[in-house]
């Protein structure tokens, strides 16, 4: 469930969810920028409807905006919703593609999910260039470099991420290979992991 509906009560959701589920056209469902209150109703409404808690709440995480993902695991502690962590490579800001100036044609500009999410000050700009030299050094992309790190550190269960060739999946793998000396020096970059 894409963005929770103010306009639809939220047990004529699970309603709705119920009746799929029995059809067999819904095996488990999951949120996405879901409010922490509102996944807790869900979550205490469900047994009501025979369903499932939520399987997943998904969010932006990222090393420039820790906050929303690491707010939202710290308020689900209590019921067994996993976080998925979309947008880590903050719509291609922290790959050094946007370092300096953001065109307007961009997703960055373009998106709906609070463009401050996607965008580097000045002094995230020098973070992201230490970045780019910490994984220069380690032989990998900021790409892979950063994905390892949201994994490894970051408040998420996982993370959603997509490779466009052979390669990409490759410096991905070749990332998550590396020992923790090089994803922990992101930390000394960006600060703690918000968790």
């Amino acid at each position: 469930c894409h963005r929770a509906d103010p306009d639809t009560p939220l047990d004529k959701t699970l309603a709705a969810l119920a009746e799929l589920r029995r059809q067999g056209k819904v095996r488990a469902w999951g949120v996405s920028r879901w409010p922490a209150e509102l996944v807790l109703q869900a979550v205490a409404l469900a047994d009501t409807y025979d369903l499932p808690p939520p399987a997943a709440a998904q969010e932006p995480y990222n090393r420039l905006h820790p906050a929303p993902a690491a707010a939202l695991k710290n308020t689900l502690q209590s019921v067994p919703v996993p976080i998925i962590g979309y947008s880590v490579l903050a719509r291609g800001t922290l790959t050094g593609k946007y370092i300096d100036t953001t065109p307007a044609t961009s997703r960055a500009i373009r998106s709906r999910d609070c463009p401050q999410v996607w965008q580097a000050d000045a002094a995230q700009a020098d973070r992201i260039r230490r970045l780019l030299a910490l994984a220069q050094r380690a032989g990998v992309s900021a790409a892979s470099l950063v994905i390892a790190d949201a994994l490894r550190f970051g408040p998420c269960a996982a993370i959603l991420t997509a490779a466009s060739s052979p390669q990409q999946v490759a410096d991905i793998a070749k990332g998550m290979a590396l020992d923790d000396a090089f994803t922990g020096a992101v930390e000394g970059i960006f600060g703690e992991p918000a968790d």
